[in-house]
């Protein structure tokens, strides 16, 4: 019985993340969700009670889903410049394989306040928890004079930045760019990972 309710939560969630992500909260329907889902609008309401509770579900698992691969490169016992560059590389490949969460935080969560308060109450704490112990390690780094003097808000700051870009960029092209394209604009996405492991690391350089 517990297995059958957690598949069916499973794939009412997963449902719902697409359609978010494609017709934006507003358009979104609780009958869309349900016929995706196979499921039905009462069954819906009953596990989650509204779509706002759905949405900020799914939001939360997905920050939670990046600030585990934070910790989970921290704890890795390398030199410290190789964990930045797994960092950089795994935020980067969460990013590519949700394209776009990007976009659909700019525009869904900052454009209510009631969903900005939860991004600052839940999400940011989750962020910043994940960071601690990377946190510690750059500190030694920049009093040993191994790297430039910044903090860990920067770093994150910088790597996010040249990371979350090319994510913005490309549902933009998606949906106005021509087959020739979208074809060169994903080899430019391919080589663009490591691209933004040198940027990062020649910020830190002193």
């Amino acid at each position: 019985m517990e297995d059958h309710k957690q598949t069916t939560e499973k794939q009412i969630l997963e449902a719902a993340e697409k359609v978010f992500l494609t017709k934006g909260f507003k358009n979104s329907k609780i009958s869309d969700i349900a016929e995706l889902a196979g499921a039905n609008n009462a069954l819906i309401n009953y596990y989650f009670r509204s779509k706002e509770n759905l949405f900020n579900k799914i939001l939360h698992e997905k920050i939670e889903l990046l600030a585990r691969s934070i910790i989970h490169v921290a704890d890795q016992n390398l030199p410290f410049l190789e964990v930045i560059k797994k960092l950089i590389e795994a935020q980067f490949d969460f990013f590519k394989e949700n394209e776009l969460l990007p976009r659909f935080v700019v525009s869904e969560v900052f454009a209510d306040k009631s969903r900005i308060d939860m991004f600052r109450n839940n999400i940011i704490p989750l962020i910043l928890q994940a960071s601690i112990q990377l946190n510690n390690r750059l500190q030694d780094e920049v009093a040993a004079g191994r790297v430039r003097d910044i903090t860990m808000f920067e770093l994150l700051y910088t790597i996010t930045s040249v990371n979350i870009l090319c994510f913005f960029v490309k549902p933009i092209i998606s949906e106005t760019g021509t087959d020739p394209m979208l074809s060169y604009f994903s080899q430019v996405i391919d080589d663009r990972k490591g691209k933004n492991v040198e940027i990062v690391m020649s910020y830190l350089k002193i």
